[in-house]
């Protein structure tokens, strides 16, 4: 699977030149472009993450185990682009429209995520069915809720309708500027990862505030680019060593230090774009697709697993992953078709 990453980074590659402008770093098209890149990523693990089920990375090659450490060594890391890139852009949308946004983000917001997620779980119901499955209707009724699966992801989409319903009530009912109803989002959030490090996997909080830090960050984006711009080896190197100190502290410390681990990740990102314009058309297009490359990648694995067995998977991982990204594609390409989004 080593292999598979080292195809993702050449593809993410492709086409790197110098940024021209700066203030680009954070326009629709880079950020589509790093969000694309993403979910290749992420992709790429959770087709590991099968072939790791059925097969001991132990027992695997040498690529294998190098693959495995370059997992480890992501972890949650993974998703963050996808947290912070959403804070930033519900921001920049509050301060361009005003009330009015504000007053629609219960409906195309969490509502929009919310009935597309049922219908995606509606997918997961009857295509486990078919495979033979049996489901609680205690478990369906949680998996509707994101709180469970039935081999879907779970845990983002929870994490994003509780960012996006919490940032709807605190600018619609909380009085004050932009910035003390953003800071009371991320206290409201904070309490989130505090709350749900008692209920679920520090995974499920551990990177939420990175949506936070995009909300926070998105009246003062301009004036951080260009004192990263000015700054720049100084602004790379800081990061990277804050990067691994907030590593190194995250894991004794709980989902709250790797939430700020995971908010420096996603600023070293965010200077290296200021000065390197990354993306092509590959990356940009599966970055305009990222809710139905997210959320329906898994049904594919999740069939050829099923139905071929562990022998099929792990003997022929590489027909499990073009399959599984020819079919998920194919569902990204269609999805805005039958969705209209």
């Amino acid at each position: 699977m080593f292999l598979a990453y080292l195809i993702v980074f050449a593809v993410a590659l492709f086409g790197v030149r110098r940024q021209t402008r700066p203030q680009h770093a954070l326009a629709i098209d880079q950020t589509r472009a790093i969000q694309g890149i993403s979910i290749m990523v992420v992709f790429v693990s959770h087709a590991f993450g099968y072939v790791a089920e059925l097969e001991p990375v132990a027992a695997g090659t040498w690529l294998d185990r190098l693959g495995d450490l370059f997992q480890i060594a992501m972890g949650q890391l993974l998703v963050v682009m996808f947290l912070f890139y959403s804070g930033y852009g519900v921001g920049r949308r509050i301060l361009t429209a005003g009330n009015d946004y504000i007053r629609s983000m219960p409906r195309r917001r969490v509502w929009s995520v919310v009935w597309q997620f049922w219908i995606a779980i509606g997918c997961f119901f009857v295509v486990g069915l078919l495979l033979g499955r049996s489901f609680e209707w205690t478990q369906v009724l949680q998996a509707l809720l994101a709180w469970t699966s039935l081999g879907n992801s779970d845990w983002y989409v929870f994490a994003i309708i509780v960012c996006y319903a919490l940032t709807a009530f605190t600018f619609r009912l909380i009085p004050g500027s932009y910035n003390a109803r953003a800071v009371a989002t991320t206290a409201l959030l904070v309490a989130f990862v505090i709350v749900m490090q008692q209920a679920k996997p520090d995974y499920w909080s551990n990177t939420i505030l990175s949506f936070a830090a995009g909300l926070l960050i998105a009246p003062h984006a301009e004036r951080l680019v260009n004192f990263i711009d000015r700054q720049y080896i100084l602004s790379i190197i800081t990061l990277i060593v804050a990067l691994i100190a907030t590593r190194i502290i995250a894991k004794p410390l709980g989902p709250l230090a790797y939430n700020v681990h995971a908010i420096v990740f996603a600023l070293l990102t965010v200077a290296v774009t200021v000065r390197l314009h990354i993306g092509n058309a590959i990356t940009r297009w599966l970055g305009q697709r990222i809710f139905p490359l997210y959320i329906y990648q898994r049904l594919p694995m999740m069939v050829m697993a099923t139905l071929f067995g562990a022998a099929f998977v792990v003997d022929h991982t590489w027909a499990f992953l073009a399959v599984s990204i020819i079919v998920s594609c194919a569902i990204a390409w269609v999805y805005p078709k039958i969705i209209g989004r």
